[in-house]
């Protein structure tokens, strides 16, 4: 692994999000975060690459990934009518068929997400075309949290060359997600929502997940104390990547 240098820094939000969850099927969930493969799949819309042709360049030998949580995390259930478009391509073509095409089913959502994204990328030339497209507030195709329907929007906060890393063993706040393998979780407070899932972090060119990380984070946003691991002072903020 390179040493991070150059860290870009941008905001992501919507009125909804749902990161299904790959266990839940016939009533899908969500994770609380934008998971590795997400965020793959979020810059290469801004970025402009084909659907399935990135999947290389967000192996974890050539990006690192934070996420912050910004506002307090609240999911929602709402039914969906599904359709069954293997009956046709025109509603009219489904409606004659014999199924029943319609399937109402409860979707589980995040409601007015918000997130702080942290991403350094081996690939410089890479790098700098992002900061261009989330300066101008620009973006090759429309991204999206999860599904397509849940338009995203985002601003740029920065871009920070100046990172410094402390290898502290002492107790240290930090504001972002942290991996549960190479953090000490110390919880010395009453009151906190802290919250552990497990996530798909990397997949492959096959689209088979290749790596899955367990994560703790707070649920109304506030930051976690953790000690013997390493922390990157970016900005004002204390950020563990994943």
């Amino acid at each position: 692994m390179q040493q991070i240098d150059k860290v870009l820094v941008f905001d992501i939000w919507g009125d909804f999000a749902h990161f299904r969850r790959i266990e839940t099927t016939t009533s899908p969930l969500t994770y609380s975060i934008p998971t590795g493969t997400a965020l793959s799949g979020i810059v290469s819309a801004i970025l402009g690459q084909e659907r399935d042709s990135y999947y290389n360049v967000f192996h974890p030998e050539n990006v690192r990934w934070a996420v912050r949580v910004l506002h307090p995390l609240k999911k929602i259930r709402i039914n969906i009518n599904l359709i069954n478009t293997k009956l046709g391509f025109y509603l009219w073509d489904i409606i004659q068929g014999k199924e029943q095409p319609r399937s109402p089913t409860p979707f589980e959502f995040l409601k007015e997400p918000k997130y702080r994204i942290y991403i350094w990328l081996k690939d410089k030339e890479l790098q700098n075309k992002l900061k261009k497209y989330l300066q101008n507030h620009q973006s090759f195709y429309t991204p999206y949290l999860g599904i397509s329907e849940l338009i995203a929007n985002f601003n740029f906060v920065g871009e920070f060359d100046n990172v410094i890393e402390l290898k502290s063993k002492n107790k240290e706040e930090v504001h972002t997600v942290i991996r549960k393998d190479r953090s000490t979780l110390i919880v010395d407070e009453e009151g906190l929502h802290i919250v552990k899932e497990r996530i798909p972090l990397f997949m492959d060119s096959n689209r088979v997940v290749r790596e899955y990380v367990d994560v703790f984070f707070e649920a109304n946003a506030k930051p976690l104390k953790v000690k013997d691991t390493s922390i990157y002072r970016i900005g004002n903020e204390n950020v563990v990547f994943i």
